[in-house]
């Protein structure tokens, strides 16, 4: 029952799923043919792929080094301001 549910809402569901994915983990909207594209990921790679692809995408690897690369001057900074 709760398999079917899950592939019923998925369904249902598909692209305010992909869309909610994009802006949690790339922080904005994909592109309509993009959307077309991860629907079909995630009816045959269900959730789990969806996440996976994202996650693992150059865009969100580009955006955590970059993140990752603020919080290290940030951290500096932060140090610098403490001794002064």
């Amino acid at each position: 029952m709760k398999e079917m549910l899950y592939q019923y809402f998925s369904r249902v569901f598909r692209q305010e799923i992909i869309r909610d994915g994009f802006r949690g983990i790339l922080g904005r909207e994909p592109e309509e043919e993009v959307l077309r594209v991860y629907e079909v990921i995630l009816q045959q790679l269900g959730m789990e792929g969806l996440i996976k692809d994202l996650v693992e995408s150059d865009e969100n690897w580009e955006k955590m080094e970059i993140r990752k690369a603020s919080e290290g001057k940030m951290s500096k900074w932060i140090a610098w301001i403490r001794n002064v």
